[in-house]
């Protein structure tokens, strides 16, 4: 356990013993394990280092912060927070959709929130960095009654798209995953583009895409 810095015996007319110093000297060489209480601000010129992992109980709030993942998750909302961000920072993006039934042979683009069915009108999670999806890795759930269709499942950023892969619904939850190479730049909308064959109507299907993106500016 910390020690405590003590102004025990410190009054004025007394003499200044060795420990008074000391234990100052030691708190602040590192010599001696204390626990500094500081009020009020603080101005550091110079460098500082942290020997502390997020487990050790270091917070800290600002209004600026000069390097930072940028993190960001769409999962059933309309938008997502943001805070800073740097280059090659790494981004896990979630689109999602809730229950949807396949009718008939259909299109249905989704990003976060209900899909749209035969047009990507409005439907996208803008990103304000440039930057490079390399991976994809989507997940479907049946809640309801498994069918036979077949899905083609894409990602779409501006007019390209890459087809992460295929779904068949013949099984309550499977996935796909693999690498993908697809571009975009800031304020580009990502969503996701599912494309069904004819088949047995599955129904209440629920689709998660998570995207392992790479920042460049």
């Amino acid at each position: 356990m910390a020690s405590t810095l003590s102004n025990s015996g410190i009054s004025s007319g007394s003499m200044v013993e060795t420990t008074h110093i000391t234990q100052i000297v030691n708190a602040f060489t590192g010599t001696q394990a204390y626990d500094i209480t500081l009020s009020g601000s603080l101005i550091v010129t110079g460098s500082v280092i942290l020997d502390t992992t997020i487990n050790k109980n270091f917070f800290g709030t600002a209004s600026f912060v000069t390097t930072s993942s940028f993190s960001l998750s769409a999962s059933n909302v309309s938008y997502a927070h943001t805070t800073s961000f740097a280059n090659n920072d790494t981004t896990f993006l979630e689109l999602y959709h809730p229950s949807t039934t396949f009718n008939s042979s259909s299109t249905f683009y989704f990003a976060d929130g209900d899909p749209a069915i035969g047009s990507p009108e409005g439907i996208g999670t803008i990103l304000p960095f440039n930057g490079l999806i390399v991976s994809a890795s989507a997940t479907s759930i049946v809640n309801g009654s498994t069918g036979t269709y077949q899905s083609s499942l894409f990602l779409i950023s501006g007019s390209i798209q890459v087809q992460i892969g295929d779904l068949t619904y013949t099984a309550k939850n499977q996935s796909i995953r693999g690498a993908i190479n697809l571009p975009f730049t800031s304020g580009s909308r990502i969503y996701c583009r599912l494309t069904t064959d004819n088949g047995t109507t599955p129904t209440d299907v629920i689709h998660n895409v998570i995207l392992y993106i790479k920042h460049n500016g």
